[in-house]
């Protein structure tokens, strides 16, 4: 899998909405990718899904251009020359009313993290 992606796709919803709550409805693009669902906070006061796993270059490469990736800046923790360990994510964040359906959205916001392949720069488009 050259080019995989470790990425972790965070959604957060209105407390009222019943629907747009499957990767699927979020990401078309991912629908097929076979992540997993590691948290699952629907019935919460602010209720959320996440949802991570390692995701093939293609894939990743069509997300990136469906979501405009490279157009976004992106939050990053600047790391001293001296700290070693992996590089940290880069963190994307969408507004809800991307996902608007005549007038409404069921999201408030999706946060996309990207971490490192093998310690190579995440930018969409970039090694």
């Amino acid at each position: 899998m050259s080019d995989a992606r470790l990425i972790e796709i965070t959604a957060r919803y209105e407390p009222s909405s019943g629907y747009g709550r499957s990767l699927g409805w979020i990401a078309p693009e991912l629908k097929d990718a076979h992540l997993t669902l590691v948290d699952d906070k629907t019935n919460d006061s602010m209720p959320s899904r996440t949802w991570g796993g390692i995701v093939d270059g293609l894939i990743f490469n069509r997300l990136a251009e469906s979501w405009h990736l490279t157009e976004y800046t992106t939050e990053r923790r600047m790391v001293a020359p001296e700290e070693t360990g992996p590089e940290p994510p880069r963190s994307y964040v969408f507004d809800g009313m991307n996902w608007e359906r005549d007038g409404d959205s069921p999201i408030t916001s999706v946060t996309l993290k990207v971490f490192a392949s093998d310690g190579a720069d995440t930018a969409a488009g970039t090694t």
